[in-house]
């Protein structure tokens, strides 16, 4: 009895804490992935989404709906991509992105997009306060 009593209590102590724990990785993500949506608007490239080429502004339209409504999956960036601008969730079809002549995954494309950013983003640290 008296260890169901101790780990009832650090099971409560834990899961209370650990919203506060990811706050900061919430936040993260949540840049990265408002990033990625801008990145796929401003890009300029067409993207193949079963059969049919669409503008960059379109993508990032339907791209962002499948997000709104899978959010609660979503705990990275890495997970966005997944679930979101990797491939139909009706035909299973993989997303193509064409620019210029080049023509690659969406995930890849995406994947290495996050990578530049987040290092970039890590070299860009506020200075220290005195």
């Amino acid at each position: 009895m008296r260890s169901c009593v101790i780990f009832m209590l650090i099971f409560l102590t834990f899961w209370s804490v650990t919203p506060y724990c990811q706050a900061g990785t919430v936040e993260q993500t949540e840049r990265e992935i408002s990033h990625l949506l801008s990145f796929i608007e401003g890009s300029g490239c067409s993207f193949n989404r079963n059969g049919t080429l669409y503008t960059s502004p379109k993508a990032r339209q339907h791209i962002q709906k499948k997000y709104d409504y899978i959010k609660k999956k979503v705990h990275s960036a890495e997970d966005f991509i997944k679930y979101a601008a990797t491939k139909s969730s009706i035909t299973g079809i993989r997303y193509q992105v064409r620019c210029g002549n080049a023509s690659m995954k969406s995930s890849d494309w995406l994947l290495e997009e996050l990578s530049i950013f987040r290092t970039t983003e890590s070299h860009q640290s506020p200075p220290p306060s005195n």
